[in-house]
């Protein structure tokens, strides 16, 4: 699989003050202002619907980085009656994880 860095094509994250509002200042109220590391590396590709398979350390902002292109993309009519989103989780503690941070 290819490795993804940043750079000029995916720069839109650098700043998470160019998303919606309303998500943006979800973000400052809990204290997040700028990208992880994995998050500008994998946000953009997500969006543009790449698959993305990513490892990084505990802590390192991995469920973001997979729960705001979802929530990107659910943004807009709700189609009546269908699922938007189904998210998968081994564990029990990284459910109630995913959970929080959707």
């Amino acid at each position: 699989m290819k490795q993804t860095k940043p750079d000029a094509a995916y720069e839109l994250f650098e700043d998470f003050s160019k998303l919606p509002p309303n998500i943006y200042e979800s973000l400052l109220s809990q204290g997040i202002e700028t990208p992880t590391e994995i998050q500008k590396i994998a946000i953009n590709p997500a969006l543009d619907g790449q698959d993305i398979l990513a490892q990084s350390q505990t802590g390192s902002g991995k469920t973001l980085a997979f729960a705001l292109p979802v929530g990107l993309k659910l943004v807009g009519p709700e189609p009546h009656g269908l699922p938007r989103t189904l998210v998968l989780a081994p564990t029990r503690e990284l459910a109630a994880q995913v959970e929080s941070v959707f």
